[in-house]
């Protein structure tokens, strides 16, 4: 299943909120991984990046191709203590 679905959310701060689920498990990820660095000492002052699945459709008909997939590089925020702002900060 690809995660592409998209949901208006109503964030204080935020206005027109629109995020999508890959941007939350990413937010989520970057919140991980900055209370486990930050417990052991070792947070770094910038962001840390990851690699992700980013799906293309192929033209022509759809279902007769096999789906066509690229690498793109994101940054999980982990600079960003609010995990709002973090959210924020990924989209």
């Amino acid at each position: 299943m690809l995660l592409s679905y998209k949901k208006r959310t109503n964030f204080p701060g935020l206005p027109d909120s629109l995020f999508a689920l890959n941007d939350a498990v990413l937010a989520v990820c970057g919140g991980a991984l900055r209370r486990h660095l930050q417990a052991l000492g070792e947070l770094p002052e910038i962001s840390l990046s990851a690699i992700t699945p980013l799906h293309k459709p192929r033209a022509g008909e759809a279902g007769t191709q096999p789906p066509v997939f690229s690498w793109l590089r994101v940054q999980l925020g982990t600079e960003v203590e609010d995990p709002v702002q973090r959210l924020a900060a990924i989209r």
